[in-house]
Protein backbone atom coordinates (compact mmCIF):
# COMPACT_ATOMS: atom_id res chain seq x y z
CA UNK A 1 0.00 0.00 0.00
CA UNK A 2 1.19 3.19 -0.65
CA UNK A 3 -0.77 5.10 1.87
CA UNK A 4 -0.63 4.79 5.82
CA UNK A 5 -3.81 3.60 7.39
CA UNK A 6 -5.65 6.81 8.55
CA UNK A 7 -6.79 6.39 12.27
CA UNK A 8 -8.93 9.42 12.99
CA UNK A 9 -7.14 12.15 15.17
CA UNK A 10 -3.72 10.88 15.61
CA UNK A 11 -1.68 13.14 13.99
CA UNK A 12 -2.83 15.58 17.17
CA UNK A 13 -3.13 12.89 20.23
CA UNK A 14 -0.27 10.36 18.99
CA UNK A 15 -2.36 7.28 20.35
CA UNK A 16 -0.68 4.88 17.96
CA UNK A 17 2.89 4.90 16.17
CA UNK A 18 3.18 3.52 12.71
CA UNK A 19 6.56 1.23 12.10
CA UNK A 20 9.06 2.77 9.69
CA UNK A 21 9.15 1.15 6.09
CA UNK A 22 12.61 -0.18 6.32
CA UNK A 23 11.79 -2.12 9.49
CA UNK A 24 8.84 -3.75 7.55
CA UNK A 25 10.74 -4.44 4.60
CA UNK A 26 13.05 -6.75 6.54
CA UNK A 27 9.97 -9.42 7.41
CA UNK A 28 8.29 -9.07 4.02
CA UNK A 29 10.47 -12.05 2.50
CA UNK A 30 9.29 -14.13 5.32
CA UNK A 31 5.56 -13.33 5.08
CA UNK A 32 5.66 -13.46 0.98
CA UNK A 33 5.31 -17.14 0.22
CA UNK A 34 3.36 -17.69 3.93
CA UNK A 35 1.12 -14.31 4.13
CA UNK A 36 -1.69 -16.92 5.33
CA UNK A 37 -0.16 -18.67 7.69
CA UNK A 38 -1.61 -17.18 11.34
CA UNK A 39 2.50 -18.27 13.08
CA UNK A 40 4.18 -16.23 10.30
CA UNK A 41 1.99 -13.12 11.09
CA UNK A 42 2.54 -13.71 14.55
CA UNK A 43 6.03 -13.84 14.48
CA UNK A 44 6.28 -11.01 12.68
CA UNK A 45 3.89 -8.98 15.33
CA UNK A 46 6.98 -10.08 18.14
CA UNK A 47 10.02 -9.42 15.88
CA UNK A 48 7.92 -6.03 15.22
CA UNK A 49 6.78 -5.31 18.31
CA UNK A 50 3.61 -4.45 16.58
CA UNK A 51 0.44 -4.68 18.19
CA UNK A 52 -1.60 -4.47 15.09
CA UNK A 53 -0.34 -6.26 11.46
CA UNK A 54 -2.60 -5.69 8.34
CA UNK A 55 -1.52 -6.65 5.29
CA UNK A 56 -3.57 -6.55 1.73
CA UNK A 57 -2.04 -9.28 -0.64
CA UNK A 58 -3.30 -9.01 -4.47
CA UNK A 59 -4.86 -12.60 -5.55
CA UNK A 60 -5.13 -11.65 -8.98
CA UNK A 61 -5.74 -9.10 -11.51
CA UNK A 62 -6.20 -8.51 -15.29
CA UNK A 63 -6.99 -6.18 -17.09
CA UNK A 64 -8.25 -6.01 -20.92
CA UNK A 65 -9.34 -3.69 -23.82
CA UNK A 66 -10.76 -4.57 -26.78
CA UNK A 67 -12.38 -3.14 -29.65
CA UNK A 68 -15.75 -4.17 -30.86
CA UNK A 69 -15.83 -5.15 -34.62
CA UNK A 70 -19.65 -4.20 -34.83
CA UNK A 71 -20.36 -0.81 -33.91
CA UNK A 72 -16.30 0.25 -33.35
CA UNK A 73 -16.56 0.73 -29.44
CA UNK A 74 -13.95 0.07 -27.04
CA UNK A 75 -15.06 -2.41 -24.28
CA UNK A 76 -13.31 -3.05 -20.93
CA UNK A 77 -12.99 -6.15 -18.80
CA UNK A 78 -11.10 -5.88 -15.28
CA UNK A 79 -11.01 -7.94 -12.04
CA UNK A 80 -8.84 -7.56 -8.97
CA UNK A 81 -8.93 -10.07 -6.52
CA UNK A 82 -7.48 -9.05 -2.83
CA UNK A 83 -7.41 -10.67 0.55
CA UNK A 84 -6.70 -8.47 3.87
CA UNK A 85 -5.00 -10.93 6.57
CA UNK A 86 -4.23 -9.08 10.22
CA UNK A 87 -3.31 -10.26 13.28
CA UNK A 88 -4.10 -8.06 16.62
CA UNK A 89 -1.55 -9.42 19.20
CA UNK A 90 -3.76 -8.24 22.19
CA UNK A 91 -6.28 -10.53 21.68
CA UNK A 92 -4.32 -13.02 19.82
CA UNK A 93 -6.95 -13.13 16.91
CA UNK A 94 -6.21 -13.31 13.18
CA UNK A 95 -8.56 -12.10 10.44
CA UNK A 96 -8.83 -13.41 7.15
CA UNK A 97 -10.79 -12.18 4.66
CA UNK A 98 -11.32 -11.96 0.52
CA UNK A 99 -13.06 -9.41 -1.78
CA UNK A 100 -13.15 -9.43 -5.10
CA UNK A 101 -14.57 -6.64 -7.88
CA UNK A 102 -15.25 -6.81 -11.83
CA UNK A 103 -15.99 -4.67 -14.30
CA UNK A 104 -17.27 -5.89 -18.28
CA UNK A 105 -18.46 -3.07 -20.23
CA UNK A 106 -17.47 0.06 -22.44
CA UNK A 107 -14.62 1.30 -21.61
CA UNK A 108 -14.91 3.61 -18.50
CA UNK A 109 -12.04 5.30 -16.32
CA UNK A 110 -13.39 3.35 -12.86
CA UNK A 111 -13.80 -0.13 -15.12
CA UNK A 112 -9.83 0.32 -14.86
CA UNK A 113 -7.74 -2.05 -12.52
CA UNK A 114 -6.41 1.01 -10.41
CA UNK A 115 -9.78 2.70 -9.14
CA UNK A 116 -11.31 -1.32 -8.27
CA UNK A 117 -8.41 -1.60 -6.45
CA UNK A 118 -8.93 1.01 -4.39
CA UNK A 119 -12.65 0.71 -4.14
CA UNK A 120 -12.00 -2.50 -2.98
CA UNK A 121 -9.23 -1.99 -0.46
CA UNK A 122 -12.12 0.67 0.74
CA UNK A 123 -14.26 -2.43 1.24
CA UNK A 124 -11.93 -4.54 3.24
CA UNK A 125 -10.71 -2.16 4.98
CA UNK A 126 -14.58 -0.83 6.27
CA UNK A 127 -14.97 -4.24 6.56
CA UNK A 128 -12.14 -4.94 9.48
CA UNK A 129 -13.52 -4.29 13.20
CA UNK A 130 -10.71 -1.33 13.62
CA UNK A 131 -13.17 0.25 16.65
CA UNK A 132 -10.75 -0.24 19.02
CA UNK A 133 -7.96 1.14 17.91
Amino acid sequence: MTKKLRIPLNDIIHAHEYIAVEEIEVILPELKTQFNNPEKLKIAADKLSADLIIGIVILSAHERQYQNLWNGETYLSSNISLRLISYERDTDTFFNKKKSTSYHGTYMLFGRLQPLAKSTIDKLLNSYPLKKF
